[in-house]
Order: C-alpha cells, then sequence, then structure tokens
C-alpha cells in the first residue's frame, strides 16, 4: 500500500481539531516575534537621588528652667473634726453643707436648760461661800475684842487668888474659899487659851474660807464654759463639709455633729517623681524658691513648694510634695489639678521645638545637606518667650549654631538627603543665638572676676 505523502498528511492533521489550536498558536508566535523585533528602542533615563525640603533652627545653648507636668489634689493643713463637748438635744442648725461660716459663728446650738440650772447652782455657791469668809473676817475682830477682856479677867482672876491666899495665911477666910478661887482662875486660864488658839487660827480658817470661794468661782466658770459649749462654733473662717445632726436630735459627747477646712490655708498635694525628689531636695535645703503653677476654676494660681512629706504613700514610687497657694482661692477640697512645676535652673541646655523629637530621645541635625541621627538627655520642658512649648534636651554631640531639624518627617533616617528650605531665617536665628551666648559668657566672666 502507497504511504501518503508529506502535503497530504499536513492537510489531514490541520483538518483535526488539535491541528487548528497547534497552528493558531504558531501564527501568534510568529506575530509576537516580529513585533518584538521591530519595537524602537527606548530612551534612556538617568536615576537622580530624591532631597527633601526641610526646615531647620540653629542649636542655642540657655540656662533654663525646665517645667515638669504633674497631678494633685486641694487639700489644706487646717480641717477640724466638730463633736460636742456636753450631751444636749440639737436646738437649731444655722449651717448647711458646703457653706461658708466666719470664725466664731455659730453653726449648731444645743438646748441651754441644764447648763442654765448648773450656772445658777453654782453661783448661789459662790455667793454663800463670799458671805462665810464675809462672817470670818468679822468674827476675828470680836475675837480679838474678846482675847482682851479674857486677859483683863485673867489679870483679875490671878490678883483675887493672891489676896485670898494672904487671907487664908491670917486665917481670916476658909480653906473652901480659896479653893474655889482658884478654881475659878484655872478656868478663867482655860477660856483665855481657847481664844488665843481662835484669834491665832484666823490666818488659817481664813485661808480655807479664800480657798473655797476660789473653788466655787472655778466650778460657776467651768458651768459657763459648758452652757458656752451648746454653741458649736466655727474655729476659724472656712467652708463647712459636713454635718449630721438635725434640730431635736438628742447628742452625745464625742460624737461628729460637723466639719469644717481652712479655705485661706490651702494647698497642692502633688506626687514628685523619684527622678527629681534629690534636686528639690537640695533646692530647698538652699532655702530657693521653687514654684508651680496651676490653673483652678480657670484661673491661674502661682503656687510654691514649702516642704516634703517625707513619707511614701502606697501605691507611689517618691514622696509628695505640698504646695501652698499665693492668694485666697475657691477651691474644693480633694479636687484634681494640673500642676506645671519649674524646676532649678539648669545651665547651658539646649530647647527644641517639639516636633523636633523623634521618638523619646533622638533629633536630626543637617550635615552636608544629609541627616544625622542624635540622641538626646531628655530634662524636661519650658515655656519659650512666645508661649510655645519647647523640650529641653542635652548633648555632647550638639553645637551652639548646628541646625536642628524641625519638620517632621515619616522617613527620617541618618543619611537622608535634604535641603534647608528656610536658610536666611536659620542664618538670623544663628546670628542672634550666637550673640546671646557671647553676652551670657561676658556676664558670667564679670561676675567670677568681680
Amino acid at each position: 500500500m502507497t504511504k501518503p505523502s508529506l502535503k497530504v498528511r499536513t492537510l489531514k492533521f490541520v483538518g483535526t481539531r488539535n491541528g487548528m489550536l497547534a497552528a493558531v498558536l504558531g501564527s501568534t508566535a510568529v506575530i509576537m516575534g516580529g513585533l518584538v523585533g521591530f519595537a524602537p528602542e527606548p530612551d534612556q533615563v538617568e536615576a537622580t537621588e530624591v532631597v527633601w525640603p526641610v526646615t531647620t533652627a540653629p542649636v542655642a545653648f540657655h540656662d533654663l528652667e525646665p517645667e515638669i507636668t504633674l497631678y494633685g489634689r486641694v487639700e489644706t493643713p487646717r480641717t477640724s473634726t466638730l463633736t460636742p463637748v456636753v450631751g444636749a438635744v440639737v436646738e437649731a442648725v444655722h449651717v448647711k453643707e458646703g457653706e461658708r461660716a466666719e470664725a466664731g459663728q455659730i453653726l449648731i446650738q444645743l438646748e441651754t436648760t441644764d447648763a442654765d440650772l448648773l450656772v445658777a447652782r453654782r453661783q448661789a455657791d459662790l455667793v454663800d461661800a463670799e458671805a462665810k469668809l464675809r462672817s470670818l473676817i468679822r468674827s476675828h475682830e470680836d475675837d480679838r475684842t474678846v482675847l482682851e477682856h479674857q486677859r483683863a479677867l485673867t489679870a483679875l482672876a490671878d490678883d483675887r487668888v493672891v489676896r485670898h491666899e494672904q487671907l487664908q495665911q491670917r486665917s481670916l477666910i476658909a480653906e473652901e474659899t480659896l479653893t474655889a478661887v482658884k478654881r475659878e482662875r484655872h478656868q478663867q486660864a482655860i477660856a483665855l487659851s481657847r481664844q488665843e488658839n481662835l484669834v491665832a487660827n484666823f490666818e488659817n480658817n481664813l485661808a480655807q474660807s479664800r480657798a473655797r470661794v476660789d473653788q466655787v468661782q472655778a466650778a460657776l466658770m467651768e458651768a459657763r464654759v459648758q452652757r458656752d459649749r451648746t454653741e458649736i462654733r466655727a474655729p476659724f473662717a472656712g467652708r463647712v463639709t459636713q454635718v449630721t445632726v438635725s434640730p431635736g436630735e438628742m447628742v452625745s459627747p464625742g460624737v461628729v455633729v460637723a466639719e469644717i477646712y481652712d479655705d485661706n490655708d490651702l494647698e497642692i498635694r502633688v506626687p514628685i517623681p523619684n527622678l527629681h525628689l534629690q534636686k528639690l531636695q537640695g533646692a530647698l535645703a538652699r532655702g530657693e524658691f521653687i514654684h508651680a503653677d496651676a490653673r483652678i476654676n480657670g484661673e491661674a494660681i502661682r503656687a510654691e513648694l514649702v516642704r516634703l512629706s517625707g513619707r511614701v504613700a502606697k501605691g507611689q514610687t517618691g514622696v509628695d510634695g505640698l504646695f501652698r497657694l499665693e492668694r485666697t482661692v475657691e477651691a474644693d477640697l480633694g479636687r484634681a489639678l494640673q500642676v506645671t512645676l519649674v524646676m532649678p535652673t539648669l545651665d547651658a541646655v539646649a530647647s527644641v521645638p517639639i516636633q523636633s523629637l523623634y521618638g523619646h530621645d533622638r533629633v536630626f541635625v543637617v550635615e552636608d545637606e544629609h541627616l544625622k541621627s542624635v540622641r538626646v538627655a531628655r530634662l524636661g520642658e519650658h515655656t519659650a518667650a512666645d508661649g510655645t512649648l519647647r523640650i529641653i534636651v542635652q548633648s555632647e554631640e550638639l553645637a551652639p549654631g548646628l541646625p536642628i531639624l524641625t519638620s517632621q518627617l515619616t522617613n527620617a533616617v541618618t543619611g537622608l538627603p535634604v535641603s534647608i528650605s528656610n536658610p536666611e531665617e536659620h542664618r538670623l536665628a544663628a546670628e542672634d543665638a550666637s550673640t546671646a551666648s557671647a553676652v551670657a559668657a561676658n556676664v558670667s566672666s564679670s561676675n567670677l572676676e568681680g
């Protein structure tokens, strides 16, 4: 049998389904190859480095007072819990919680019936004691007169005994008569001795009587004090924080009836971190003025650090600082406040805008039109003359006039190419910083020479 020719076999293969698919793919490959081979050559573009425009400010060193934001509460060292000394029924309540009272103002009035009766009894006792004292003094005058008469009678009795002894020696009177006369003389001597003792004991009786008067007077004063204590008064001018009784209620001694605090002697208790505690202790020991600024009811108030508590409260790592307000202000006891503490002055430190700080301890400076990362120690904050808040930093790598990045770049890294977009502003600021540094150096030299 004769084998089919190549042409016949090709036509037969193309006529099948697979043959048709292979023919389409082959034609497509030929066409694509032609397009690629005859396509025009693209222009060659050289890759250029992106330069980021940034703003900078020159580094300048100054003596600055760091500001630290802390939180505290309003307190007062003068808070009184008022309790009655006597038991009585509440007659009237003259103040309500939250009201202000003046020093000596009656806050709560107790019934005075029992106290008035006690005062009346003590007054009667005093009248009786004073009357007895006057009677004793008058009796003493009579006793002295009687003593003179007793002495005269004794002398007469002695003379009578002498005469009767002479008569009896001459047997002119009986022995019984002489004995009776002698008996009368002894009786008169006894009466004289008693009278002399009565007169001599006057000073003791007088002292006792006067002591009795003093004792009754003290009891009367005590009764009056007890009556006065039925009036529960404000010990000082302040604000009432609690009233726990009502009219008609029976109160006992020692039961709390009201509380008041002195709103003219307010303080702010602020927990001081350990990081700053040593500096503040040293400044207080040297007698330096340390102040803080707070806002109370929308009003700016300055407060002075007067002492440290000396005790670490539970849940804290540092001690509390107590700041006394420089003037009277209305503030609720226990109110939470944000306090800006001004620390002792730091010498020759730099300050940068907030946006210059990357992370917590990193800034960027511009060297040879490229960024360079510099690690800094963050020492606090301070408010500049224009009212902006700046961060106080310190680093050995910072030098006066060095341009520091003030723009916020999300891709800021060491080596990033940049261009300073405010060169004239940077130059003027650098000149001002240089002048200020020179003036400060001259002042420092003058102080040292002086």
